[in-house]
């Protein structure tokens, strides 16, 4: 029997010192978790902020993107209504300069045909042949002067022809017919056509410098929730093989598992250390109701405990020095057990040589 209940105190004791240390160790990852916890709450605002303020940014661009295209979209319909009266213009000048062309002509005809009337009723006139002679010669004259008459009435037109082609076309072109309108609306359309260049520049440089930022911003909360994600897997992982560990597998232990799966790593730390807690209460009662089974002249060794060497302020050291020295404690406390039970059966042994 004393045998059995050495046995389960050394049992007892080697899953205490595993829990006691497994305690520490997520005791330290709960500290540097909440620790992270508050950095990160303090970075996410922050980059929310950015976020924010971008998303402001780009709506004011995409509120002046939108105006330049009502612009463009303005200026274009106001371009194709002066083409489209610049065209009509141009037929209805057309259709009149046809009309006043022929007008010329039947005016010039008839100033022909009265020339060259005049000049046979002149000739029939005459009775002597020296008159006729004379006649002749100032009808010829008067051809003559009549065809130079001609020639140079169809320069001065072919003249008056080019010019107004020339007139006609930047008639057609600017839609107006006063010359100094014809230049304010070149200046104007020339400003106008600059402006909206520069707005599209612009336009297309802050949208640009948006891009790259929401790429940026993009990539960064990428790798935060890489972090995280990495982060909350392995304290998972972790508090889940503490319970396979620490815990027996049953119905309660099944329970207990899915409520681990659907809640939250705070949750989950606080099932631990309350697992934790009813591990040491069991503890201390098996060692009350220990020594009250013992006889009164069964004296129990105490051990030394180890203390734990290094620096204090290095966080990960200290934590394998612990692992390793809780380690190297069992395993001598182990040994001092065996020779303890090889000296209790000599002297057993010892009392019945004496016997």
């Amino acid at each position: 029997m004393l045998r059995n209940l050495e046995n389960r105190l050394d049992k007892a004791l080697l899953k205490y010192h595993e829990a006691e240390h497994i305690r520490k160790t997520y005791e330290q990852i709960k500290e540097k978790l909440q620790d992270e916890h508050l950095t990160y709450e303090h970075s996410l605002d922050s980059l929310e902020k950015q976020i924010k303020a971008t998303q402001v940014e780009v709506s004011e661009l995409q509120r002046m993107y939108n105006d330049a295209i009502v612009a463009r979209d303005t200026a274009q319909q106001e371009l194709k209504f002066q083409e489209e009266h610049t065209t009509n213009e141009r037929r209805r000048r057309e259709i009149e300069l046809a009309n006043m062309k022929r007008i010329a002509e039947g005016k010039k005809l008839a100033v022909d045909r009265s020339d060259y009337q005049q000049g046979r009723e002149s000739l029939s006139s005459a009775n002597v042949p020296s008159g006729s002679v004379q006649g002749d010669s100032i009808g010829t004259g008067e051809r003559i002067s009549g065809t130079g008459g001609i020639s140079i009435t169809e320069e001065q037109q072919m003249k008056i022809s080019k010019y107004e082609e020339s007139f006609k076309t930047i008639k057609e072109v600017t839609g107006l017919s006063d010359l100094d309108q014809i230049v304010k609306r070149f200046e104007s359309q020339g400003e106008t056509l600059r402006n909206l260049n520069e707005l599209k520049d612009k336009a297309e440089e802050q949208c640009q410098k948006l891009q790259n930022a929401n790429h940026l911003l993009i990539q960064c909360k990428t790798g935060v929730d890489h972090k995280l994600s990495f982060l909350n897997m392995h304290i998972t992982k972790g508090i889940e093989h503490f319970h396979k560990d620490g815990e027996e597998k049953d119905e309660e232990v099944v329970d207990e598992q899915n409520i681990l799966d659907n809640s939250d790593i705070p949750e989950m730390l606080k099932i631990c250390n309350n697992k934790l807690d009813e591990l040491m209460s069991s503890l201390n009662d098996f060692y009350t109701k220990l020594d009250s089974k013992l006889p009164e002249n069964n004296i129990r060794i105490q051990f030394p405990k180890v203390k734990n060497e290094g620096n204090p302020d290095d966080d990960d050291g200290g934590a394998d020095d612990n692992e390793v020295l809780t380690r190297a404690a069992l395993k001598k406390q182990a040994q001092q057990i065996v020779e303890m039970r090889n000296k209790k059966r000599q002297t057993r042994k010892k009392k019945r040589r004496v016997r």
